[in-house]
């Protein structure tokens, strides 16, 4: 669900107009940015790769970056660093940008998310990646339009061609990726 945690972070920006647009996408993103890390020093793993691209990995063991009190405690920490280091409107976008997060991965990820960290082993999510894989991308793509609608329309000149490319780059590679459908 890349293209719709970015599609939140371009309606956040457009909510939060004096943060930068990149340090909320990154906050959005920060949860798989944390998985990239402890997959590769070993404490998170995938299990076999992807049937098709509407399925991605099944991730076998998530306990730091993809589970609701670990996503909650980055989510504060980043608010509390955006408050300590700017203000509060930082503080506010990107902590609902970080916590964003973990509530999509639960409407498109198999049962897979944790709830209480690496010591409680009840996992959740909805599975529309399996269960409705058209309705999983017309989602995420429905984040990226709305999204990306709100932050054209928040920018100072709406009509110049810029505020319109981070949306329709995004959603030009998240209908680009249909061809591997």
């Amino acid at each position: 669900m890349l293209a719709g945690h970015f599609g939140v972070g371009l309606a956040l920006k457009a909510r939060y107009t004096t943060v930068p647009l990149v340090p909320i996408v990154l906050a959005a993103a920060l949860p798989d940015l944390f998985f990239v890390l402890f997959h590769a020093i070993g404490w998170e793993s995938l299990s076999a790769p992807p049937a098709h691209f509407f399925r991605p990995d099944t991730f076998d063991a998530t306990p730091f970056s993809h589970d609701f009190s670990m996503v909650s405690i980055y989510a504060g920490l980043t608010a509390a660093f955006g408050l300590l280091l700017w203000s509060s409107r930082w503080a506010l976008a990107l902590g609902w940008a970080v916590a964003s997060h973990i509530l999509l991965d639960f409407l498109v990820h198999a049962p897979d998310i944790g709830v209480g960290g690496p010591w409680i082993p009840l996992r959740v999510g909805l599975d529309l990646w399996r269960r409705a894989p058209v309705a999983a991308w017309g989602l995420e793509a429905a984040l990226v339009c709305v999204g990306g609608a709100l932050y054209v329309r928040s920018c100072a000149a709406p009509r110049g061609w810029r505020a319109w490319a981070v949306p329709g780059v995004l959603l030009s590679v998240h209908t680009a990726a249909l061809a591997v459908w």
